[in-house]
């Protein structure tokens, strides 16, 4: 897959944002919510092809996307397991892997959640990817934007009235945005000629718009994970934040320099970052930091954006797990 500098830039910026949102939490989620993941999930409909055969699109998306769920849980599983053997024994580790296997069956009485945390997102992204190649099977464009609004429709009511795993309603919906992601590279073209068109008038508006958005405190903001989509806003709102951020990225890349060259690199490991933060959100408590050794907020947020990038890239640089999530070596 040729790599695309604005697009790595885009994803570094959604992974940045992923992680202070969770991380500081509040007001910045609110902020970062406007567009982190439908940024993914855009840029992810962009790269889809259909030149492979359904299967092989599967057996290669199931790598790059299922493969890593499988290693993040046994990642996270080993981690805990290692913390609760020398706080508490053998016995601790016995009582961590029977609360883990009862929270992902749903014994415990909480509805049932295959995965905690982020990971959601490369369940969702894999089956919306293929939900969308048998979409895109459809000659007729309409019918094609038809089926993907149908999807995203049964994902929000599916949220909204059924207690099932938030994985599900979350990959119907996601369906629409990678379709809006494919057509962006396919019209691709007419859009940049619209833009030359009407630069002053667009660029104003869409900034103008996105930071309203983004900033106003009280506005709603979707939670794509649970589907809470509930006004109109909600649906076109984070879509023009994306053109906005995406406008922003090729601005920034236009000439080589040091931020963005490694924001670029931030972006192109980006599912590495995704299973470190995983892990770290679900073992480590920060706050214990902050309490017990009277560190500053804000040196722990610094602290902790530094060891997730800085493992993230580690990850991202053992060959062995690239070849197994279906990458080339570096």
């Amino acid at each position: 897959m040729r790599r695309i500098d604005y697009l790595d830039f885009a994803k570094g910026i959604a992974i940045i944002s992923v992680l202070l949102g969770h991380i500081i939490d509040g007001y910045c989620w609110q902020i970062v919510s406007s567009y982190h993941v439908f940024l993914f999930f855009i840029i992810s409909g962009y790269f889809i092809s259909t030149r492979d055969t359904l299967s092989d699109y599967a057996y290669k998306r199931g790598r790059s996307l299922l493969f890593p769920v499988v290693f993040g849980e046994a990642l996270f599983v080993a981690v805990q397991s290692c913390m609760f053997f020398f706080s508490k024994g053998s016995a601790g580790v016995v009582s961590f892997l029977k609360a883990y296997i009862d929270n992902r069956l749903g014994l415990n009485g909480t509805p049932i959640n295959y995965h905690q945390g982020v990971l959601w997102f490369f369940w969702a992204l894999f089956c919306s990817s293929l939900i969308l190649r048998v979409i895109l099977k459809l000659k007729s464009k309409k019918l094609q934007f038809v089926s993907a609004a149908l999807s995203f429709v049964a994902g929000v009511a599916l949220a909204r009235f059924l207690d099932i795993p938030f994985e599900i309603p979350a990959s119907l919906a996601s369906v629409l945005y990678l379709y809006l992601g494919y057509n962006l590279k396919a019209n691709k073209d007419r859009i940049k000629r619209f833009f030359t068109r009407y630069k002053t008038v667009a660029t104003a508006a869409i900034t103008v718009f996105s930071l309203v958005y983004m900033f106003t405190p009280f506005m709603h903001k979707v939670d794509f994970a649970f589907c809470d989509f509930l006004y109109v806003e909600d649906i076109f709102g984070p879509l023009i934040c994306v053109v906005f951020i995406l406008m922003l990225s090729q601005l920034a890349t236009r000439k080589k320099n040091l931020p963005a060259t490694v924001i670029n690199e931030i972006g192109k490991v980006s599912l590495y970052i995704l299973i470190i933060h995983y892990c770290e959100m679900n073992t480590i408590d920060w706050m214990y930091l902050n309490s017990a050794f009277n560190i500053p907020v804000i040196c722990i947020v610094l602290i902790r954006l530094a060891v997730i990038l800085a493992l993230g890239y580690g990850l991202s640089r053992i060959n062995l797990l690239r070849r197994i999530f279906g990458q080339k070596p570096v």
